[in-house]
């Protein structure tokens, strides 16, 4: 992982050519994006997320002496707040991905949780159902043929194209 992340790294979001990044550049924009997809690669590994974090920090702390000073390392480790929390949401989403698929899996992330029954229709679900169902009666029978016969033939107006 660490050849894959540093700089000129296939993994490295902000200067690799492989992302349409042109030669000697940097993407400042990316940097939030990067720090979450290190921090998924490094849990869909199963690897720790301290890991990720010390990484990711010695990165930010040998650019801020080596290269470029105004690099943030007021966080955790030596990253930014930002690159920790970006790390983290990425690092829980690996994780995540790293469970077996189940039908009802939320996958890590809090879904909503709602234990008590319910009726269909109660607007528990997809769409509330009784509020358009409003003046219907259930109860009531449908018409004796259906779908109802149509009493004259339907005329379909056209035109004839000539060339």
């Amino acid at each position: 992982m660490t050849r894959d992340f540093w700089p000129g790294g296939p993994e490295e979001l902000q200067r690799n050519p492989r992302w349409g990044i042109p030669d000697n550049s940097f993407v400042r924009a990316y940097i939030s994006a990067a720090s979450d997809h290190f921090g998924y690669v490094t849990g869909a590994a199963g690897l720790p997320e301290e890991l990720a974090q010390f990484g990711g920090g010695l990165h930010n702390r040998l650019s801020k002496n080596i290269f470029k000073p105004d690099v943030d390392t007021s966080g955790n480790w030596g990253l930014s707040k930002v690159n920790e929390a970006n790390i983290g949401q990425g690092y829980a989403a690996g994780v995540a991905a790293r469970r077996m698929p189940a039908p009802f899996n939320s996958y890590g992330y809090l879904g909503q949780v709602d234990d008590s029954p319910s009726v269909i229709g109660d607007g528990g679900g997809i769409s509330p159902v009784k509020e358009t169902l409003a003046g219907v009666n259930p109860d009531e029978q449908p018409p004796p043929a259906w779908p109802p016969g149509q009493s004259a033939p339907v005329r379909y107006l056209s035109t004839r194209l000539r060339y």
